[in-house]
């Protein structure tokens, strides 16, 4: 269980993400309890703002990858102003979806743009 589920109702922030800025225009977002067979575990990415040209966004970091990453980070970049909480809902689907069984989620990666 992880330190919020110790502390805060059942489901109040289950799978809510965690935004951190880590540096000037970067930004890493972390879910846990996506897996209910190691709600402990979590999933992050670190989103860069203002990586291109005309401020597109780049992906610097994923853990563990995704295999949805590149085009969810796509359609972000077509749709900046309305797609940030589309891309997040979509990279915690990704999550949930190509991070369980708990298995997959045991091996620590990073994925480097």
């Amino acid at each position: 269980m992880c330190i919020m589920c110790a502390f805060t109702p059942p489901h109040s922030h289950a799978a809510t993400p965690r935004a951190r800025r880590t540096a000037p225009g970067e930004f890493t977002i972390t879910f846990c309890c996506l897996d209910p067979g190691a709600p402990s575990r979590s999933c992050a990415f670190t989103l860069l703002t203002d990586a291109g040209p005309g401020g597109a966004y780049a992906l610097s970091a994923c853990e563990p990858p995704l295999q949805a990453a590149p085009q969810l980070l796509a359609a972000l970049n077509a749709a900046p102003h309305k797609g940030l909480a589309r891309f997040v809902a979509g990279m915690r689907a990704a999550f949930r979806r190509e991070c369980t069984p708990a298995a997959l989620c045991d091996a620590p990666a990073v994925v480097r743009a």
